[in-house]
């Protein structure tokens, strides 16, 4: 009996001592260190900035993904999506543009999975204003570079204005002895002994020489209905008058040496119409709109040829010199001269 009541007590403590080793296999199996525990993937997210808050073409402007993450594992792949542009990759990157106007710029994100994520962001470009500078004139009005290409010409279109002569910095050189009405454009004659001005209430257009002089007026009809002249250059290439009409309607007229009309167009690819310039180099106008804030590039006969935006308020004349790619924006609301780069 004693061996047996032995026998029962050394089977049940084996069977204890069998499943306490089994335990504790177990135990050591699910704490094994060289088992990975499994990962939960989720797609990266993607986000960026850039380095301003007034982009402007052909200017450097940086754009920045650092800040996009991945919890679940790492990125592997920036790309920099442009509307009109070509693409881009890297974590920062450098882009130049070259349009005006609203454009978007998106980034996607690609991680080690091979998920991806994408963010967009609304860019508005303008011309890349280079220097500006304060004028002492009251309400300027019209710009033209003056017959040695040395200094500027521009004119007052408050009662009483007058022509006056800056440098490129909007420093005042000289004024001419000539009381204005309502002076709104100006521009260097061919000869160098005087300039054109345009006297947009009354519908005319003046010849005056360096000293202040009158030496030719004349009234032109069809211009003083709405607005009047609002802008006026020569084609250095015929010698022939340009003049701009400002709006209601918006008329371009071409006059020959005798000042007879050879062309009366009417125009409507803009608000307004507040000065123009004639290219030589390209036998072109650029145009600007002080309404819509745009600079127009135009051939007569084929049309406008391209718009680029600025952040000029009351843009009232303009210079462009191809041979530098400058223009220079006369503002009447701000006072200044402004330097811009020619597109």
């Amino acid at each position: 009996m004693i061996c047996l009541k032995f026998l029962k007590t050394l089977i049940r403590e084996s069977f204890k001592l069998i499943s306490f080793i089994i335990l504790c296999l177990l135990f050591l199996g699910g704490c094994n260190t060289d088992q990975k525990p499994e990962r939960m993937d989720s797609s990266p997210t993607a986000n960026f900035k850039f380095s301003t808050d007034l982009p402007e073409i052909g200017i450097p402007i940086t754009f920045d993904g650092s800040s996009s993450s991945d919890l679940g594992g790492f990125i592997t792949e920036y790309r920099w999506v442009f509307e009109f542009e070509d693409s881009q990759f890297g974590t920062s990157i450098e882009h130049i543009f070259t349009k005006t106007g609203g454009q978007s710029v998106s980034l996607i994100v690609t991680d080690d999975e091979g998920l991806s994520d994408t963010t967009s962001q609304n860019l508005f470009l303008s011309l890349a204003i280079l220097a500006e500078y304060p004028l002492s004139i009251n309400s300027p009005s019209g710009l033209s570079l003056s017959y040695d290409k040395e200094t500027l010409w521009t004119v007052s279109d408050r009662p009483g204005g007058s022509i006056y002569n800056i440098d490129f910095e909007g420093r005042l050189i000289k004024s001419l002895n000539y009381s204005g009405t309502d002076m709104e454009g100006v521009a260097s004659s061919d000869d160098g002994g005087s300039v054109w001005i345009v006297e947009e209430s009354l519908g005319t257009i003046i010849q005056i020489d360096t000293t202040g002089i009158i030496l030719k007026s004349v009234e032109l009809s069809g211009v003083r209905d709405g607005s009047g002249l609002e802008g006026v250059t020569i084609n250095s290439n015929n010698g022939h008058l340009l003049l701009l009409k400002e709006k209601d309607p918006g008329v371009l007229l071409e006059l020959n040496n005798q000042l007879e009309v050879l062309l009366y167009k009417r125009i409507a690819f803009a608000q307004d119409f507040s000065g123009m310039d004639y290219d030589s180099s390209q036998d072109i106008l650029w145009i600007i709109s002080d309404q819509n804030k745009i600079l127009i590039k135009y051939k007569i006969g084929d049309g406008v040829i391209n718009k680029y935006h600025f952040r000029i308020n009351k843009a009232e004349g303009l210079v462009v010199i191809p041979n530098k790619n400058i223009l220079f924006i006369v503002s009447d609301d701000d006072k200044k001269l402004y330097q811009l780069a020619l597109p």
